[in-house]
């Protein structure tokens, strides 16, 4: 990834409205999910979501699909893996072990779908293993 590419993704993601699309994409994994399911769910207006939702696609952080009438953004997987390797890929000065545990593991990619292949066995095929147990924060 070169360094504008990695600074537009950066300022996608550097607005709360944004950053909330995102993530909700990140849970909906590669199925996405509907331009106005989306709006509902954040509580945006759908031309707001619209324009938040072309900017994330702009920097190549989700992708559109249409179906008919309605438009279908997901997480571009791709996209998300190669920011987080421009970011992460000289951490240490190539000792990731010096940074922890976090930074040492490859991470792994969302895939809702039951057919997924088990994490172990996925390597680097390119399969999407399973998304790993998020820890709930204490209220």
């Amino acid at each position: 990834m070169e360094i504008n590419a990695a600074v537009t993704s950066l300022a996608a993601l550097a607005h709360p409205a944004r950053l909330g699309v995102f993530r909700l994409l990140v849970v909906r994994g590669p199925s996405g999910a509907l331009a106005g399911e989306i709006a509902r769910e954040i509580g945006m207006s759908p031309t707001a979501a619209s324009f938040h939702l072309r900017e994330l696609d702009h920097a190549g952080l989700v992708h559109a699909t249409r179906q008919g009438r309605n438009i279908r953004y997901a997480l571009h997987v791709d996209g998300v893996r190669q920011l987080l390797t421009f970011l992460t890929e000289d951490c240490c000065r190539g000792q990731p072990d010096l940074c922890g545990a976090t930074l040492a593991q490859p991470v792994p990619t969302c895939c809702p779908d039951p057919a997924c292949p088990d994490p172990a066995s996925a390597g680097d095929s390119g399969e999407h293993p399973s998304k790993p147990e998020r820890k709930r924060r204490k209220p």
